[in-house]
């Protein structure tokens, strides 16, 4: 079976860190409405949003990414 490749769902990017939507009912509900416009109903459980689409003030570690310690950008919570 191929493997899937998870892409973000806004620009297609798959080459940055990508984020799985969160587990909080209305921080998920926010990040929906942001994506579509309104929150659907129904949406992909393989749904992901890369790091272009947030501030670099919403990671933990932006720095340490930009300066090449790490290779993964992590939110902050409540981004």
């Amino acid at each position: 079976m191929a493997e899937r490749i998870r892409t973000c769902i806004i620009c297609g990017n798959n080459s940055s860190t990508l984020h799985v939507l969160p587990n909080k009912k209305e921080q998920r509900k926010r990040w929906l409405e942001f994506i579509f416009g309104r929150a659907p109903v129904y949406y992909s459980a393989w749904l992901v949003v890369c790091s272009d689409h947030f501030e670099p003030s919403d990671f933990t570690n932006y720095g340490a990414y930009s300066s090449g310690f790490v290779s993964k950008l992590s939110l902050k919570p409540g981004s």
